[in-house]
């Protein structure tokens, strides 16, 4: 699976960035570079936090299994395309699933 990174120069100078997909990722840099590495760094911090946060509730006897999306989700055809989902649509999954071996699902 993909993420989509999205970068804009700030008014201050600099750049603040977000993650399409995970709306909690968001960050900046002063440099394009900086943005990129930070924005990798709060998107690796908001699936742990939600991870522990979804351990926490937990019900007796859950079972935890780490997924790896392969294939899932078609590239985008641009700024036009059609969007994968709307409220209230239901969108059939039809990608291969992968266990993985470490236990840990980073994009």
């Amino acid at each position: 699976m993909r993420v989509t990174a999205v970068f804009e120069p700030a008014q201050e100078g600099g750049y603040t960035c977000f993650v399409e997909e995970v709306p909690a990722a968001i960050s900046q840099g002063e440099t394009l570079e900086e943005a990129k590495a930070n924005l990798l760094d709060a998107l690796k911090l908001v699936l742990e936090c939600q991870r522990e946060l979804a351990e926490k509730n937990l019900a007796p006897g859950a079972v935890r299994e780490t997924i790896e999306l392969v294939g899932a989700f078609p590239n985008r055809a641009g700024p036009q395309a059609e969007p994968a989902c709307a409220l209230g649509a239901s969108v059939p999954f039809s990608g291969t699933m992968a266990i993985g071996s470490k236990g840990r699902g980073y994009l």
